[in-house]
């Protein structure tokens, strides 16, 4: 079950730009739940999608995953509808699989009849407010954008090292910095990185880092965390620092 959680979070975080975006968190929410269904999601994916959708709804339960359509990496519309509707709703930039896209579409229809047609639109627009205020929560992130941040890694990378590094040997390394409310970096962690002098390196880069913009809650700074892929790809510095 850990496993499955896992492998679905890593993979809605790199599906964009072929497994090329940026997650981020506030509060680490358990939203998913269905361990008897991830052994049968590749046989039918839609079926198990809606038999899970049904049994979670039976149980008072609603979740949901929505695509980001330029919430940037406000937070404040999923709090909305968990504290008033308790409407579980993961916002993700990228794509999702068959299963999250089914479980989706049979779960909205549902959603707007009990709580209204407009739900969607009203909490846009009350997350909207509440983020102009300074009230709303947000992700940790950089003042210039995730291509700025991943800038900073691509345009530090010592082109000899990649050579070095056989990507297909590996997976794709992921990055975790935990950064406090003062937008510092206070901790960080590497994952599937099985060269060591390329881990030295990565470390390297992000001690050269500046302050990020904190996480916020309520409007309040608070500690939160920002990950990300690292390709050792030459096209990467190409394609970032032209």
């Amino acid at each position: 079950m850990k496993v499955f959680k896992f492998v679905f979070l890593i993979l809605i975080s790199w599906n964009l730009q072929a497994q090329d975006t940026i997650s981020t968190s506030i509060v680490n929410i358990e939203v998913y739940d269905y361990a008897e269904d991830s052994t049968v999601i590749g046989i039918n994916p839609c079926k198990t999608a809606q038999k899970a959708a049904q049994r979670d709804i039976s149980n008072n339960k609603y979740k949901l995953v929505l695509r980001n359509d330029g919430q940037g990496k406000s937070k404040t519309f999923s709090r909305i509808l968990l504290k008033k509707y308790n409407i579980h709703c993961l916002v993700v930039d990228g794509k999702t699989s068959e299963f999250y896209d089914c479980y989706s579409s049979y779960v909205i229809p549902i959603i707007k009849i009990k709580f209204g047609e407009d739900i969607f639109e009203r909490t846009k627009l009350e997350a909207k407010n509440l983020d102009k205020l300074g009230k709303g929560d947000r992700d940790v992130t950089y003042s210039k954008g995730y291509a700025g941040l991943i800038k900073l890694i691509y345009c530090e990378m010592d082109e000899k090292l990649i050579k070095k590094f056989n990507i297909k040997d590996y997976p794709i390394p992921y990055v975790t910095l935990f950064v406090n409310e003062a937008g510092e970096i206070y901790k960080n962690k590497i994952e599937f990185m099985a060269n060591l002098e390329a881990e030295v390196e990565l470390l390297r880069i992000i001690s050269t880092f500046p302050k990020l913009e904190p996480a916020t809650y309520d409007g309040i700074a608070i500690n939160g965390t920002i990950s990300f892929p690292v390709h050792f790809n030459k096209k990467y510095i190409k394609k970032y620092c032209r």
